[in-house]
């Protein structure tokens, strides 16, 4: 069996930077960024590093892709003005978000 190398895109433990938008029933109140914390990235089939992610306030964000977060904050402060929305826009059933994953390796902080 070929073993590959992944790129993760930043170390467990790193601050990254999330896009949130706050409703009201179907109604977009605001946009805000939030910080947060990888715990940990979980390897699937698909080979892509999904991380969970702790945010200051508590709340956890779990199989976040490299798309539905940033490691910089000036990208963003960009992507916010550009009207980047979470989760790239897709609700999770569209990604599958929460559905079984086989082969899985994690790295966890502290462990």
């Amino acid at each position: 069996m070929a073993k590959k190398t992944i790129e993760l895109p930043c170390d467990v433990g790193d601050t990254v930077y999330m896009i949130t938008n706050y409703v009201s029933g179907r109604k977009l109140l605001d946009r805000a960024i939030i910080e947060g914390q990888v715990d940990r990235f979980i390897i699937g089939d698909a080979g892509i590093p999904m991380a969970d992610i702790c945010t200051c306030d508590g709340r956890w964000y779990i199989a976040c892709s490299p798309s539905e977060y940033y490691v910089d904050k000036c990208e963003a402060k960009a992507a916010l003005e550009r009207g980047a929305k979470m989760d790239g826009g897709e609700d999770d059933d569209k990604n599958g978000k929460f559905k079984h994953q086989s082969n899985v390796h994690n790295w966890r902080r502290g462990t």
